[in-house]
């Protein structure tokens, strides 16, 4: 099974994807990053060449930057303001 992960996800986040699919009988769990399923979806990430995967959804836009295929840096900018996790 696989599961594919925003680039901040949390180690908690992490733990809490394996179990459920562990939980569900997977016998082998991979992960991969949001950015790097959606080159290989794309067909570009197997084309050793350098270039900007932008994401954009309705609360954030994902930034990565491949160089060679190999994502080399990221960001995220948030478009919700606040922090609706605190109390």
């Amino acid at each position: 099974m696989y599961f594919s992960l925003p680039i901040n996800a949390t180690e908690v986040e992490k733990r809490a994807d394996r179990d459920s699919a562990e939980h569900a009988g997977a016998k082998e769990v991979n992960m991969i990053y949001q950015p790097l399923a959606a080159a290989i979806g794309m067909g570009i990430f197997f084309e050793k060449i350098d270039f900007i995967l932008i994401d954009f959804s309705a609360s954030k836009i994902e930034i990565t930057i491949f160089a060679n295929a190999i994502p080399i840096s990221e960001d995220i900018i948030s478009l919700v303001p606040g922090n609706y996790n605190e109390s």
